[in-house]
């Protein structure tokens, strides 16, 4: 999501011209409550103000406030760190992660108020963010509390393991959740904590028809069969 494509949204809520419901609405279409869109439409809000803070920078010099502070040597949110920091590092992300956590404190102190009815639109967002992380949280932490602690461990490689399971689900031989469900509660279970279910399931796709563990178990369960 680039802030291009937000752009007239986030134009709205600098002017006060949505309600909270036109914003929510607006949040639920754009991110499906994803969270990995809402985080992304969070840090459009951030950039936007930003953006704007740094077109204003050169006029709040001139501030008598910033002066005196300035004169003062008193603490000028974003930028007396910043200042530390470029002569420390010429990392732009460093400064860029200074700017992003003083930024507010810096509004807070020149630009009182200018910023009412975008803070107001971003924070339904932010709470929005918050509570599908703390509902993940919470299905995740219920879904522990039904795993039974083991000693057992899986010492297979990741792509036998991913087979084993996939071909156990699409057999309808574990069933109770969805595969994501499954494959986590299975990894725990077995203390394996080195598998990416997509990166593996995905593999195990684009190698084609092999089923190399399973002719594996078959071979050992066939010679174990005949001892």
């Amino acid at each position: 999501m680039k802030l291009k494509s937000n752009k007239k949204f986030l134009d709205k809520c600098f002017e006060g011209k949505l309600t909270t419901t036109d914003v929510y609405t607006y949040t639920e279409k754009i991110t499906e409550f994803d969270l990995q869109k809402l985080v992304l439409l969070k840090l459009d809000f951030l950039e936007y103000k930003k953006r704007i803070v740094l077109d204003k920078i050169g006029e709040i010099k001139y501030d008598p406030k910033f002066i005196t502070m300035e004169l003062n040597k008193d603490h000028i949110p974003v930028i007396t760190n910043l200042f530390k920091k470029q002569e420390e590092t010429d990392d732009e992300k460093v400064h860029e992660a200074i700017f992003d956590a003083e930024v507010d404190e810096f509004c807070d102190e020149f630009l009182p108020g200018y910023f009412k009815p975008f803070n107001h639109a971003e924070r339904i967002v932010r709470l929005k963010t918050d509570e599908v992380i703390n509902k993940m949280l919470q299905e995740d932490e219920a879904m522990n509390k039904n795993i039974i602690e083991s000693n057992l461990k899986w010492e297979g490689k990741p792509a036998e393991f991913g087979e084993w399971i996939k071909s156990a689900i699409e057999a309808k031989c574990i069933t109770g959740g969805n595969d994501e469900e499954i494959f986590r509660q299975f990894c725990k279970f077995l203390n394996f904590n080195k598998f990416s279910k997509k990166n593996t399931i995905q593999k195990l796709k684009d190698r084609g028809e092999d089923t190399i563990f399973l002719n594996k178990l078959i071979e050992k369960f066939t010679n174990w069969k005949i001892k």
